[in-house]
């Protein structure tokens, strides 16, 4: 289904963003599980006309209104399992897949699926008297049981200025607080206790530092309340115990996939981070609405939140649909009589042409792809088979939303399809060219888990994903196959020949090296490059990660999926035309190895190892890479070594283009 706007969860912000966005005739879906997170806790509070309300009524009823009242908004039970960026620049798209099974696409996406309580497991009982029993906040639930006859527990561990705090807050509903420190049971962590509590004890605070054993209901006659039963055999009663959880965003897989960065506050726990008040991330496209993104959480600021999401959202679709009103009648009509999609002939099967056919019959364009080679070829002039291949974002201020987009893609398909060849690995790079400031290290805010090493040198880990290219390269042609696109293994010797073969409208100039014949492009070299392929089961253990080292040299370690392998590398050197593996180059690449990686040369063992030498060139360009159009001929070449990291990228800013100029030749009918 492809929609205006997606929302994932049906609590309260997601619901007010629906009803907003549902008055303003736009398509919106709504994803959300069967079950209510807030399934048993208590009556709502704090919400005009809803005061006492049970909080399940509360969303039911609101879901059947607003699914009743706005016919454009539909409501679905079914869990989001992976979400990927699929846009393009200036117009943000999103991909979802469900545990269904189900694809959707949307223009916009709304997080809305609230926040889970880590709850303390070494205690029997917790989670059978939370949250009936035990509340996180007073403000919500202390009124209905102040002034009993048991008092208030404080449960505090481990043992903060936070916990005072609660304390006072509980004296409002009771003068006999107890405060439970659940173990602190030597001399030195009750004596810290007890001076933190101190201006406190003389007047309503007791302490009690038995370890909790069991927590129960009280029976109806004694309750309502809970009964604590202490390591020490006695037992205590409370009208009722607070506890701050922890929480952490309902949707925190999700918000990886994307690249969004969760924060953590300390006592609350962590959330999404979003934009204050509109709920923008650093995703364009992508809001952040309730629970999931607030260490505040409360019905009212979450619903507030979500309207404010719709309005801004709202905007942000006028504003990009504003050339599109005035011509909605023509293009209905024109659909019946003019074949919407083109005609796109692809120089090229490697990976950036492969990716390009891809999403460009994703989107309902008709492909044809002439190539030399094709997956399962092993031509040393054509690179794709042979790299590495790690997608490890580089240093320049050229092309970081291809490679953003990329990461992002790829970081996805490792979790939806490993079939692919694709998997998610740790990464630790070093550089000695850049002295120890890591802020030309753009991509620190998009990767997952980024953290600085210390040393003298500029080094940080995160992680990525690896490819290989055996499995990868295929996987690409048969989904591109499913979608239609043809294949046809022809040499050209000219952009006119391949649009004469295809009998394409447009031609996707995607050759690697042959683009320095067939731009033609003297800017065009071809790049040697040198590795090894090390296979022993020793070294597949020993290579559990990606290690990265540039500047004054080149030297990398990267696993190769399925393979049991390992690539070792590399040189890069312009203009050599040696397909023969060089032994200095093999022998100073094993050394340079050592030094950054001493167990994975040392896993080589003469008697058991397979060692593979492998030579390739890459498609280079003087000047960087070329990403243009020269009229019907869109040109997507030059990527050296970085083909991988800049595929999906590439393959969205050419569907850009395309659809530019489809729009211009439906524009001219």
């Amino acid at each position: 289904m492809t929609v205006d706007v997606l929302i994932l969860g049906a609590g309260p912000a997601g619901l007010a963003a629906a009803g907003a966005l549902g008055r303003t005739l736009r398509r919106v879906l709504i994803l959300a599980e069967d079950e209510h997170p807030n399934r048993g806790s208590h009556p709502l509070h704090g919400v005009l006309a809803c005061e006492g309300m049970n909080r399940v009524d509360f969303i039911t009823q609101s879901q059947q209104q607003i699914t009743s009242a706005y016919q454009n908004v539909r409501l679905e039970s079914d869990i989001a399992k992976s979400v990927a960026a699929i846009g393009t620049p200036g117009k943000p798209a999103f991909e979802v897949r469900t545990a269904s099974g189900a694809v959707h696409q949307t223009r916009r996406l709304i997080l809305a699926t609230g926040a889970v309580h880590e709850l303390p497991t070494e205690i029997s009982g917790f989670t059978s008297c939370w949250p009936d029993h035990i509340y996180q906040c007073l403000l919500c639930d202390g009124f209905e049981r102040a002034n009993g006859p048991h008092g208030v527990g404080v449960l505090a561990w481990p043992l903060s200025e936070h916990h005072v705090h609660l304390a006072l807050r509980a004296k409002c509903f009771n003068t006999r607080v107890v405060v439970y420190t659940n173990g602190c049971d030597n001399d030195d962590q009750q004596r810290e206790a007890e001076k933190l509590f101190a201006p406190l004890l003389s007047q309503f605070v007791t302490l009690q530092h038995a370890r909790i054993s069991r927590l129960e209901p009280l029976p109806v006659p004694e309750g309502p309340g809970v009964r604590l039963h202490l390591d020490s055999g006695n037992t205590e009663c409370a009208d009722f115990l607070v506890y701050k959880t922890l929480t952490r965003p309902g949707s925190a897989d999700l918000a990886t996939q994307l690249g969004l960065p969760i924060a953590e506050v300390p006592g609350h726990g962590t959330f999404i981070t979003r934009e204050e008040p509109t709920g923008s991330t650093n995703v364009p496209g992508v809001y952040v609405c309730g629970d999931a993104g607030s260490p505040i959480k409360g019905v009212a600021p979450a619903m507030a939140q979500g309207v404010c999401a719709a309005d801004v959202i709202w905007g942000g679709l006028v504003e990009e649909d504003k050339y599109k009103y005035t011509r909605l009648l023509y293009l209905a009509s024109l659909y019946f009589f003019t074949n919407l999609s083109m005609d796109i002939g692809i120089i090229g099967a490697g990976v950036i042409g492969l990716s390009i056919a891809l999403v460009l019959s994703e989107a309902g364009h008709h492909v044809t792809v002439v190539a030399r080679e094709l997956p399962g070829d092993s031509s040393l002039l054509w690179a794709s088979p042979w790299a590495g291949a790690g997608i490890l974002p580089y240093p320049t201020n050229h092309g970081r939303d291809l490679q953003a987009a990329t990461y992002r893609y790829f970081w996805s398909l490792a979790q939806t399809d490993p079939s692919s060849g694709v998997q998610r690995t740790p990464v630790r790079e070093y550089f000695d060219d850049r002295g120890n400031d890591d802020s030309d290290i753009w991509y620190q805010s998009l990767v997952v888990d980024y953290q600085r090493l210390p040393g003298h040198l500029l080094g940080f880990t995160y992680l990525s994903t690896t490819v290989n290219p055996d499995l990868y390269l295929p996987w690409l042609q048969g989904r591109a196959i499913t979608h239609g696109v043809r294949f046809i293994r022809q040499i050209v010797d000219s952009v006119a020949m391949a649009r004469s073969v295809t009998g394409a409208r447009v031609i996707i100039n995607a050759p690697g090296l042959g683009a320095l014949q067939l731009a033609p492009d003297p800017a065009v070299v071809a790049v040697r490059g040198q590795v090894l392929l090390l296979k022993s089961k020793d070294a597949a253990v020993a290579a559990q990660e990606m290690i990265l080292f540039q500047g004054s040299q080149y030297t990398y370690c990267i696993p190769r999926m399925g393979t049991g392998g390992v690539i070792l590398g590399g040189v890069s050197q312009a203009g050599d035309m040696r397909s023969t593996a060089d032994p200095d180059a093999r022998n100073d690449i094993i050394a340079r190895v050592q030094r950054l990686a001493p167990d994975i040369v040392r896993s080589i063992d003469p008697g058991g190892v397979e060692i593979e030498d492998i030579v390739a060139f890459r498609p280079g360009r003087e000047g960087g890479y070329r990403l243009d159009c020269d009229g019907r001929t869109i040109h997507a070449y030059g990527f050296g070594g970085l083909g991988y990291t800049y595929s999906y990228g590439v393959a969205l800013k050419v569907c850009g283009i395309v659809n530019r100029l489809h729009e211009e030749e439906v524009d001219g009918y």
